[in-house]
């Protein structure tokens, strides 16, 4: 591998991990600031995906919970569950921005919608470290390719 491609990878690859641990980082404190409160579930959304038949179906949850003035507000979970994991009439503990003037607007089951951007960010850091490893391999002197013989 030539020395100048060598450093871009490099670069691309810090860059990756970069973004991997600051955008963990930000979903980190972002939920640091949410309030917890007990909701229940009040029933599902039933989505058919798919064409063929049968049709592959998603659930996603409706959540009723009350802050902590005592307002009672409903949502429906953005994540889209496979099966029905909670009863309805269930009590889920529910995270919410308690300094919106809406409240239900984004508030989400703790557990199911927040920690799932997690993934990508892990694969982006790994994917970087990876590549940042071999760069680094490549770029070290006395080191000679397979190919070049």
């Amino acid at each position: 591998m030539r020395k100048s491609t060598s450093i871009l990878l490099l670069l691309f690859s810090a860059s990756l991990v970069g973004v991997g641990l600051m955008m963990a980082w930000r979903d980190n404190q972002r939920e640091s600031l949410l309030t917890r409160t007990d909701g229940w579930v009040a029933g599902y959304r039933e989505v058919g995906i798919g064409r063929g038949r049968p049709q592959r179906k998603r659930f996603f949850p409706r959540v009723e919970f009350a802050t902590s003035d005592g307002a009672s507000h409903a949502f429906e979970s953005n994540v889209a569950l496979s099966a029905m994991k909670y009863g309805v009439g269930q009590r889920v503990t529910v995270l919410y921005d308690s300094r919106s003037e809406t409240p239900g607007a984004h508030a989400e089951i703790e557990g199911v919608g927040l920690k799932m951007p997690f993934v990508i960010y892990y694969i982006a850091f790994g994917i970087g470290l990876i590549g940042a490893i071999g760069a680094y391999r490549s770029t070290r002197p006395g080191r000679k390719s397979k190919l070049s013989k």
